[in-house]
């Protein structure tokens, strides 16, 4: 194939190799990144700047919560225009900052809640310049628990890096263009009045009294009707009690309770699951 000639070339062909781990791939990644460094590109276009990712990503075990770390040093004068991160199911949160030569640092984007549906490009209000010797620091943390409500897999099983939306990525990208002087002064937002839509509800569910003492009572809020169904599992993610199959839930607030009394005690989750995600309380059982 054809060696990309400019380093906005060198970056798109980057992340169409993020996950490729044959021989000619690593050829044309290190063509890519060796064109990168060299900073032959100076034709002020628009393109993306790519994360080089310094922890390999490789698996992530069932039952853990783990994060991983991409460093991008900036070799040239730049002006960010919006940054693109991208997790698939079990991906929980973004950081990602610049650090400056000085010790201060520069807030890129901040997701404390990851969302799959949230893959886009995220505009920045005003130009920002970044320089030589800036590094930017990306943190993308998966939890691939019971508790992540998108988890694919129940019990949950390890997962690999893929492309699959049931494997998982750690990418992100950068828009960006050559700074010229006042570009910190160009405004990117909306100029239109922003509409402000109402939230919809949320799924809510809690598990009461806490100890149990032979009878457990739990609370549920469904905003749509929804299949749901209620199970009691231990620590290592097995089932050890159905206490609601499957069955379809009017929307509202439902109250139910369930016996207890033949299970053993100890430390256990109450799980309710609800289409293809999941809420999970802890209780001890008495």
């Amino acid at each position: 194939c054809t060696k990309p000639e400019t380093v906005l070339d060198a970056a798109s062909v980057l992340l169409t190799l993020a996950v490729s781990d044959d021989v000619q791939g690593e050829i044309q990644r290190k063509h890519c990144l060796e064109l990168i460094h060299k900073g032959q590109a100076k034709n002020g276009g628009w393109g993306p700047y790519v994360n080089s990712v310094t922890e390999p990503f490789d698996t992530i075990i069932a039952n853990t919560v783990r994060s991983y770390t991409g460093i991008l040093p900036v070799l040239d004068t730049i002006s960010m225009i919006k940054v693109f991160p991208h997790q698939h199911l079990i991906g929980k949160s973004w950081e990602i900052w610049a650090e400056h030569p000085d010790g201060t640092t520069t807030n890129l984007i901040k997701i404390p809640q990851w969302d799959f549906h949230w893959q886009n490009w995220y505009t920045f209000e005003h130009f920002l310049p970044l320089y030589p010797g800036d590094t930017i620091v990306a943190v993308g943390v998966y939890d691939n628990t019971i508790f992540s409500h998108d988890n694919p897999n129940y019990p949950p099983r390890d997962i690999y890096r893929g492309l699959g939306s049931e494997d998982e990525m750690f990418l992100v990208k950068f828009s960006w263009v050559e700074y010229r002087e006042g570009d910190e002064n160009v405004y990117l937002g909306e100029r239109e009045p922003v509409i402000k839509v109402k939230p919809p509800a949320t799924v809510s569910f809690s598990v009461y009294p806490n100890p149990v003492n032979n009878w457990l009572i739990t609370k549920t809020g469904i905003p749509v009707v929804s299949v749901v169904s209620i199970e009691l599992v231990n620590f290592a993610g097995q089932r050890v009690s159905v206490l609601m199959p499957e069955q379809e839930m009017e929307k509202g607030r439902h109250t139910q309770s369930f016996s207890t009394a033949q299970i053993d005690p100890g430390v256990y989750f109450v799980v309710m699951k609800y289409g293809l995600k999941a809420k999970a309380e802890k209780v001890v059982l008495e």
